[in-house]
């Protein structure tokens, strides 16, 4: 079903999926905040990411693959961040292009313009703004900070950077030069991580100037543990605390069903595979919950997976 209520939301995990809505006619102008009834179709979207706040969930959104047979139609405008609220399910931002990437909580949603490489900032009660121009990606945040990275681009500057969360974002600094960067950032342990994959990967961190750990790539961040997926035949899933040790929590798991981004909640290990939504206890065989869900959240109660402009879809865990 489709949730329409506020639940106590803490833990996420944010990859790409494929939600399909129909077409929809006179849509509201590129960034409107705007609430809209729950039945209204908008152009395709596929959620890209989910941020959660204190009571609130946003998601961001982007047009969905389409073949050239479906013409014009097959895009237009939708929304770009859809927020699941006090007042119901409700867009913050509209555009005929997207959002690659979503952090933050109620006090600024923060996410990467597809279109405009702009990282922008929203909240339910403020139109968007821009926090910083450029090619931005994968936004992240900690209790007073916001770090993007950035791809440079034409006259522009590559690298990992910082700004105060509260801020205007005119305080942006660069933390790291990263010579290569594949995926998102993962904030832990006082740092910024983030991994990269050529011949092999390598996991670095913004306060060294070299790989921090071979062979491995990471898939999963929180207060106590970076989570590693160390990849071959098979792959095994390794937490590692802030000290450098690591515990094996699952060994020598199918390749088709390895992590992409991962949750830990309560003993058990949720994440997303290019087969679906798994779970699993350490030590144990992993069960599919749902298939093609790669966007999902976790509450004490429930899996939100099926991010559209309309709401989410619930499992009970």
């Amino acid at each position: 079903m489709l949730a329409r209520m506020r639940w106590p939301l803490f833990l996420l995990v944010a990859a790409c999926s494929s939600p399909h809505r129909a077409a929809a006619p006179d849509a509201p102008a590129a960034g409107d905040a705007s609430t809209i009834d729950s039945s209204y179709e908008w152009f395709a979207r596929q959620a890209t990411g989910v941020a959660v706040g204190s009571n609130d969930i946003a998601w961001s959104e982007q047009p969905a693959p389409c073949s050239l047979e479906a013409g014009l139609d097959c895009h237009g405008p939708g929304p770009m961040i859809t927020l699941s609220g006090a007042a119901g399910i409700s867009q913050l931002a509209i555009s005929a292009y997207g959002a690659s990437a979503i952090a933050g909580d109620e006090t600024g949603w923060f996410y990467a313009d597809s279109y405009t490489g702009a990282l922008m900032r929203v909240t339910a009660t403020t139109a968007p703004t821009t926090f910083a121009m450029g090619m931005a990606q994968t936004p992240a945040v900690d209790a007073t900070s916001i770090y993007w990275f950035d791809a440079g681009g034409e006259g522009g500057t590559r690298g990992i950077f910082r700004a105060a969360r509260g801020g205007d974002g005119s305080d942006a600094t660069i933390i790291a030069h990263p010579a290569a960067f594949q995926d998102s950032l993962y904030v832990f342990a006082g740092d910024v991580w983030w991994w990269s994959c050529t011949t092999g990967c390598d996991v670095y961190r913004a306060s060294s100037a070299t790989p921090v750990r071979t062979g491995e790539r990471i898939v999963g961040a929180d207060a106590t543990s970076l989570y590693l997926v160390q990849d071959g035949t098979t792959w095994n899933l390794v937490a590692m605390a802030a000290n450098g040790t690591t515990t094996t929590l699952l060994a020598n798991q199918p390749q088709q069903t390895a992590p992409t981004h991962l949750v830990a909640d309560a003993g058990e290990l949720f994440w997303s595979s290019g087969s679906g939504l798994f779970r699993a206890r350490p030590g144990q065989m992993p069960a599919l919950v749902v298939a093609a869900a790669e966007v999902f959240a976790i509450t004490p109660t429930q899996i939100l997976h099926d991010f559209t402009p309309q709401g989410y879809a619930s499992i009970a865990r």
